[in-house]
């Protein structure tokens, strides 16, 4: 089978495949290529321009698919890390905000607990003494006094009077 390519030189050169025979793969032939002693360049399998091409072909489709494959992983990755930095940033808003909340409750309640120290609740004032009103009791108190007192001195002078009659 022939076939003929033209190389980047302009040369027309002809290519000869030819199908192996197991049988004869570890023989030495004349008629094998590899143990041929031609100067001339071999004309074997992927050695020749048509065969180089379609490997640089398939090798630059696959380049170019592994290429769009990370150009898509990285704006993927791009979006993810955009995405949690916008959750991040919404996560430290809500933090602030409620920071900020608290920070303004306890501010107010500061202030209250500083206005009630300021200003204290009245006392219900006592009111005044009216020695007219109290009289009654007064009397009472002064009297159940003076009786205590009298009932103090008549016990110590019966107790003093029994220890002279102890003595004597």
């Amino acid at each position: 089978m022939q076939s003929s390519t033209v190389p980047a030189g302009g040369q027309s050169v002809a290519a000869r495949t030819t199908t192996a025979n197991p049988t004869s793969r570890n023989t030495f032939t004349d008629s094998d290529d590899l143990f041929s002693h031609d100067w001339a360049p071999s004309h074997r399998g992927a050695d020749t321009y048509a065969d180089l091409a379609a490997a640089k072909a398939d090798a630059e489709s696959r380049k170019q698919e592994r290429e769009r494959r990370i150009a898509l992983e990285q704006r993927e990755a791009e979006l993810e890390r955009r995405e949690r930095e916008q959750r991040r940033k919404a996560e430290m808003a809500n933090v602030e905000a409620r920071r900020q909340k608290e920070a303004a409750e306890e501010a107010e309640r500061r202030r209250q607990a500083k206005l009630s120290s300021k200003n204290p609740t009245p006392q219900p004032k006592k009111p005044k003494f009216d020695f007219e009103k109290e009289k009654p009791r007064v009397m009472v108190s002064v009297a159940t006094a003076i009786q205590c007192a009298n009932n103090l001195v008549n016990s110590c002078r019966v107790s003093c009077r029994s220890q002279r009659r102890g003595r004597s």
